[in-house]
């Protein structure tokens, strides 16, 4: 499967996961009352930025890796501003719970206990399998 269609699908995959789990009105993170704008409002995404290559610092201190692109992508669809709050891995589950955040993206897995705990949970797992060699080096299979 290509590269753009992998990422299209996975785009969708987290529209509906975040069409699903729509902002209540007295959450002031998602405001869409503000029309004069191009921007809706902000969407705040919490994530724990130590497990690369899905989401990290770089050495700016500027979030980046795959889950950060994809919510940079899914904000601008949505037409909101993204802000990420970087927090411990066992704190974002109670933040989106109590609407501190948004939405969660992390290297998190979707446990029989998570389910049970969230409404709407979707796991976006991505393998990658390369072998890198030196130019001198020989493959024999």
């Amino acid at each position: 499967m290509s590269k753009k269609v992998m990422f299209s699908a996975l785009s969708i995959i987290l529209l509906i996961v975040l069409a699903a789990c729509g902002g209540s009105e007295g959450s002031g993170s998602a405001n869409a009352e503000s029309e004069s704008s191009e921007s809706k409002g902000t969407l705040v995404m919490g994530t724990s930025a130590d497990f690369p290559p899905f989401e990290s610092f770089n050495p700016e201190g500027e979030f980046e890796g795959f889950d950060v692109d994809l919510a940079h992508k899914i904000a601008e669809e949505l037409g909101y501003e993204l802000e990420i709050k970087d927090m411990k891995f066992d704190g974002l589950i109670g933040s989106l719970q109590s609407d501190r955040v948004d939405m969660v993206m992390a290297g998190m897995s979707a446990t029989e206990d998570r389910q049970k705990t969230l409404i709407s949970l979707r796991s976006i797992t991505i393998q990658v399998k390369c072998l890198l060699l030196q130019k001198t080096q020989i493959l024999r299979v």
